[in-house]
């Protein structure tokens, strides 16, 4: 249980820092004309995944950090929320494109930390899946 409340954690400092860093990037000047405009397109609706996780769903986890039996109740509770990584997978092969073919050079940082950011969602989501499968 605190392996998986950890992990929940740095999962939401990582948006957190998504948020903080990179959104505005696309507001600057130099960005290259393709890349205007795409915000949603690249980021989707991370601000509401990221307010979900920090304000209902770690929260939730750490009230049963001591009784991880209902856990369980958590991801059943919140299960309309993960509708939410509908919008962020739906954009990945566009968001992908767009980065590969025009913001390799602008944003050669930011693709470091988007990589990590996925790694870290496939982290959360194997996760997910493992809790709900014991």
């Amino acid at each position: 249980m605190r392996e998986m409340i950890g992990t929940e954690r740095d999962y939401v400092r990582s948006l957190h820092y998504v948020i903080d860093n990179y959104i505005h990037e696309l507001l600057r000047e130099d960005i290259p004309q393709s890349l205007r405009g795409q915000r949603n397109v690249i980021f989707g609706n991370i601000e509401r995944i990221y307010e979900f996780h920090q304000q209902d769903f770690l929260e939730e986890l750490e009230r049963y950090e001591n009784n991880p039996l209902k856990a369980g109740a958590a991801f059943l509770r919140h299960e309309s929320k993960f509708y939410l990584y509908a919008l962020y997978n739906k954009n990945k092969p566009k968001s992908d494109s767009l980065m590969s073919e025009y913001g390799t050079v602008f944003f050669k940082v930011f693709i470091t930390f988007i990589r990590n950011f996925i790694n870290i969602y496939n982290l959360f989501t194997k996760n997910l899946f493992c809790s709900q499968n014991n």
